[in-house]
């Protein structure tokens, strides 16, 4: 039942009144053991943990009127108000570094956007009345059953990664230490160019064809925490590898079913370039962002799911196809039919329709940004043209030439093995979007047409653009594979059988183990 109006702002002003309450008592705790001599961090955590027991009790008792006896409430939030720490503690340092030093004056102003975060995620997640609507227990935990297999598959996959490192390393008398294997030699060709931005920004106009969030984020996670930029990289890659395969089980759940979740998790977790996930990479960021957007798209969230698309395409500049997906679902469940030349059609629109222009907005605004530096509004063109060398060629023309490398392989730098890897990855592109266009033709709906659209469009960009100065005419295709995800989830239904799957996988792992030290050897791969 909705409540009344009148009803809704005395709610509102006892939850103000409690949030005050919760950061005094936070704030007066920081400051005595801040006078104690205790450390700011962990001040703010001892302040932060008394704030929010007075937060739940006061909001379940009092505010809500909820019993704090609720088990799954408290299990709630306790979760969400840790990653609100997790955010206050990097907003502490970020503030501490670039506002003002001394630490009591840098968590009164902490406390702005860390009552604001907490008041939106706890009203809107934990303190709920329960519709029809609401996410019930079990839902809860099938989410965290998903977590846990997310967790088990990223580990196993970093340990294959992990072994096929040290394999290589012993196997060719190259040395390796543990700090070499999960960093340092992560971090090979683009990796130090992300680096090198995050560092200094951007300085030459030729490095404007790295995109920027990726290199953003490592820059602020490294003044969020205090860590060195190489191991910032890579604990970022790692942490988004991680959401992004919880959030694609969840997804590929709800939009195909348990077993095409589990059977695409696989295949998608241990595909042979899946190393890419754990290095200076942009794809674990990439996939975690457009995930997001997707899974956030059914969810009939169109505005996060524009914000994630909007923050897919700053991290590469492919995120702006997930429109395509986030378009179709839109179109599926508004029922607009196809006649979009009719008023009716129009008509049910609705004014949100006018989030799908915020990725836009937000690559027009990053390139007047641009134009102020260097002077034009897309830079990133010029580079790749004129630097990085690639050009446009049709895709049936890129394969055809790199075949004649393998006929003819005197007439290339490139190793045969090298090559074959690329032929594979077109093979692998051209499966994958065989196995989308089949399921879109079989099941008819309007939200599979998004979805093969997105892997038709991102399979055929990424093999027609050559660095024809070496030449290399499948250029990186074999990591670029990663972003065809939603055709990993088809796969996974088609084939039907998880334990086909598993196999498959294994295959794949196998692979995977041998190429990780190819990687790790800093020897070109993709």
């Amino acid at each position: 039942m909705t409540e009344s109006w009148s009803t809704s702002v005395r709610r509102f002003l006892k939850y103000c009144v409690t949030g005050v309450l919760n950061t005094g008592v936070s704030y007066v705790v920081f400051s005595f053991l801040v006078f104690l001599g205790v450390g700011s961090a962990a001040a703010l955590a001892a302040g932060y943990v008394c704030g929010m027991a007075t937060s739940y009790v006061l909001n379940a008792r009092w505010t809500f009127q909820t019993s704090a006896k609720h088990t799954w409430q408290l299990v709630k939030f306790i979760g969400i108000n840790v990653g609100v720490l997790i955010f206050s503690e990097g907003c502490l340092r970020l503030i501490s570094h670039h506002v003002i030093a001394s630490p009591y004056l840098a968590q009164a102003l902490n406390l702005i956007p860390t009552t604001l975060v907490g008041f939106y995620v706890n009203r809107k997640y934990v303190f709920t009345k329960r519709t029809a609507d609401d996410a019930s227990p079990s839902d809860w935990r099938r989410v965290v059953r998903y977590a846990f297999i997310a967790l088990a598959m990223v580990v196993a996959q970093r340990v294959i990664v992990a072994a096929g490192e040290i394999h290589g390393a012993s196997h060719t008398k190259y040395a390796w230490t543990w700090y070499r294997v999960f960093v340092i030699d992560m971090i090979h060709w683009d990796a130090g160019w992300y680096l090198e931005i995050a560092r200094h920004g951007y300085v030459r106009l030729t490095e404007t064809a790295f995109w920027p969030l990726y290199p953003w984020f490592i820059r602020w996670f490294h003044e969020g925490t205090g860590i060195g930029y190489d191991v910032s990289a890579i604990v970022l890659s790692a942490i988004s590898f991680f959401l992004a395969i919880w959030f694609f089980l969840l997804w590929i759940d709800e939009s195909l079913g348990a077993k095409a979740a589990i059977s695409g998790g696989l295949l998608f977790v241990f595909y042979p370039t899946s190393f890419y996930f754990d290095a200076a990479y942009t794809e674990s960021l990439f996939t975690l962002f457009a995930i997001l957007a997707v899974y956030t798209s059914r969810r009939g969230h169109l505005f996060w799911a524009n914000v994630w698309t909007a923050l897919a395409t700053l991290t590469r500049n492919t995120g702006g196809l997930l429109g395509f997906i986030l378009f179709f679902d839109y179109v599926q469940k508004k029922q607009l039919g196809w006649k979009f030349w009719t008023r009716t059609w129009w008509r049910k629109l609705s004014w949100r329709a006018v989030y799908f222009l915020i990725p836009a907005a937000t690559l027009v605004v990053y390139c007047y940004r641009l134009k102020r530096q260097f002077g034009m509004w897309t830079p990133f063109l010029y580079a790749e043209h004129h630097h990085w060398h690639r050009h446009y060629l049709a895709p049936w023309i890129c394969i055809e030439r790199t075949v004649q490398f393998l006929i003819h392989p005197k007439t290339t730098i490139m190793s045969q093995e090298y090559i074959q890897f690329e032929v594979a990855a077109f093979v692998a592109v051209v499966v994958l979007v065989g196995f989308t266009l089949g399921y879109m033709l079989w099941r008819r709906q309007a939200a599979y047409i998004g979805w093969f659209l997105y892997v038709l469009s991102v399979g055929f960009i990424t093999s027609s653009e050559p660095s024809v100065n070496i030449p290399d005419y499948l250029v990186s295709l074999p990591r670029y594979v990663l972003m065809l995800f939603p055709a990993f989830g088809i796969v996974g239904k088609v084939l039907r059988s998880v334990t086909l799957c598993a196999f498959i996988a294994l295959l794949f792992a196998v692979v995977l183990f041998w190429k990780s030290g190819v990687f790790y050897r800093g020897i070109w791969i993709a």
